[in-house]
């Protein structure tokens, strides 16, 4: 569009907290009606008892829908499932004191580390702060919502919808069509419901773990559930039309359920991008994830050192770079060993520059084909597995 002298358009229901304080860019908002808004309300589970999946409100809410006829759906973020650890009583969770993101809880060696610079700590036994024993992985699965569903309401029609139930083409046809003729008394599902054209609206929504997602090892993961929590949101009929929106949390004053419930987006992106700036992430400065793939753990682990390393030198007057890892990552193709690193600038050329200009030199040292190096600039996730 540069080159050509074009205008070009970027239209998006949630706008990256990057492209939304792009000083470059003309911004323009479509003002949503709140007389089409729902009724929003919270539970905080912390007042529930442990282990609580549906509160007491969220039952007695779904008592009253399906006995007028109205329609229903459960959201639930299942990305992070059980991937950190979380206090049952005070709800604090174990972060890295170096990047301020949620530990990656790994069950089978009961350790606790972060998938940006690599540090580790054993698995409390009690809780830091209140020093409750009650601390262990959150999240439950769309599964046991559905058994759930199924127990407390057995003469409901129910589905689910997610990755396992849309993973054949025939039957996720056929699923979508049901829901979107509103075959289903209860409809259960992750943010696969938001992927394909609107749902019909519903008379209840209930966000049944609305924190799930702030845990995941991404510094976007509370822009990401800002956003799944306004999707979820928006499948509920008005408030004149009788429609609730029911979110339990164990974080009720976060500024992503805060933002929800006053309706106002603005509160959550400036909070957002003030945690940002203290933490030095976009869009406060550009992003490299870097990636070293092979066969042989010990190249890898001696290449990606080495990369590290040279990107971690002062140039004489280039600004510095702030190197995190490298770390290995998980549920990667078995066959191979995969070590990654990120890579933080403010400048976004010199950034590039550097990174190319050392994988070239990295490049010269390795036999082609016995190691591979992966660049990705300002990647959209980060911290994944």
């Amino acid at each position: 569009a540069e080159s050509e002298q074009a205008l070009l358009v970027l239209a998006s229901a949630h706008p990256s907290l990057e492209s939304k304080f792009d000083a470059a860019a003309e911004h323009h908002y479509v003002s949503h009606d709140v007389a089409l808004q729902p009724k929003i309300e919270v539970v905080d589970l912390r007042k529930e008892p442990g282990g609580t999946l549906f509160s007491h409100k969220l039952i007695s809410a779904m008592q009253e829908a399906l006995g007028d006829h109205r329609k229903i759906l459960l959201f639930l973020n299942r990305k992070g499932y059980a991937t950190t650890l979380v206090c049952r009583d005070c709800s604090w969770v174990p972060r890295c004191a170096s990047c301020a993101v949620p530990f990656t809880y790994y069950r089978q060696a009961a350790r606790l580390a972060c998938r940006y610079c690599g540090s580790s700590d054993a698995v409390p036994d009690s809780c830091p702060l209140c020093h409750a024993s009650r601390v262990s992985p959150i999240g439950d699965g769309t599964e046991r919502v559905e058994t759930e569903t199924r127990r407390l309401f057995p003469q409901a029609k129910i589905a689910r919808i997610d990755g396992d139930t849309l993973r054949r083409p025939a039957s996720a046809r056929q699923l979508w069509e049901s829901a979107r003729s509103g075959a289903w008394d209860i409809l259960i599902g992750t943010q696969a419901l938001f992927r394909r054209e609107p749902l019909p609206q519903h008379g209840l929504v209930g966000i049944l773990q609305a924190d799930s997602s702030l845990h995941v090892s991404d510094f976007r993961s509370a822009e990401r559930t800002y956003q799944h929590l306004i999707d979820a949101a928006s499948l509920a009929c008005s408030a004149s039309r009788g429609g609730r929106v029911i979110v339990q949390t164990r974080f009720p004053t976060h500024h992503a359920i805060q933002a929800l419930l006053l309706g106002k987006p603005d509160h959550f992106y400036e909070e957002e991008l003030a945690a940002r700036r203290l933490l030095y992430y976009p869009p406060l400065c550009h992003i490299a994830e870097l990636s070293v793939i092979g066969k042989n753990l010990e190249i890898v682990q001696d290449a990606a050192k080495q990369w590290a390393t040279e990107l971690g030198r002062s140039t004489c007057g280039h600004e510095s770079l702030i190197v995190l890892g490298p770390v290995p990552t998980i549920n990667r193709r078995p066959r191979n060993h995969h070590h990654r690193l990120l890579v933080k600038a403010a400048d976004c050329r010199m950034l590039s520059r550097r990174v190319h200009d050392s994988v070239q030199g990295l490049e010269q040292q390795y036999r082609r084909g016995q190691i591979k190096f992966a660049i990705d600039m300002d990647p959209v996730e980060t911290g994944q597995a």
